[in-house]
């Protein structure tokens, strides 16, 4: 075999070797994707778990603050704690869309926490309270 022939063959064999790696990089880009995927349904799913329990231990304080009901102290602290929970959810599952490439879940995400706050005066005076504290830490002095 003359050396022409060889560094064909080794070119050859070099370009195969260059095309399997990108096509492993590319299984490894994919499958590191849908684990991202599948952390964030268990961790949308941890966090809705919790909160559905803030929920259910007190029912009735869940019901009367989203009405605009007025509480007790102690039920205000109940309330607003069951509230932030609602929405440091749908916060953080934005987020975590938002660093997968998710864009259209953001628009249901946000929708549905628009929604709620809609729906509930309660719930949306304690979210309007959290902002307006969150706009204050963050102004310039």
């Amino acid at each position: 075999m003359n050396f022409k022939k060889f560094n064909e063959i080794a070119e050859l064999v070099g370009i195969l070797a260059i095309v399997t790696s990108l096509v492993f990089v590319g299984l490894e880009l994919r499958q590191s994707q849908n684990l991202a995927k599948a952390e964030l349904m268990a961790n949308y799913l941890a966090n809705s778990t919790e909160k559905n329990s803030a929920i259910i231990a007190e029912p009735d304080i869940w019901v009367r603050g989203n009405a605009g009901e007025i509480l007790t102290p102690a039920e205000q602290a109940v309330f607003e704690h069951q509230v932030l929970n609602e929405q440091d959810r749908a916060w953080f599952a934005v987020e975590q869309y938002k660093l997968i490439g998710y864009s259209d879940y953001l628009e249901s995400d946000a929708a549905e926490m628009a929604m709620f706050l809609h729906k509930n005066p309660g719930a949306r005076t304690v979210w309007l309270a959290r902002e307006d504290e969150r706009a204050n830490i963050l102004a310039p002095r």
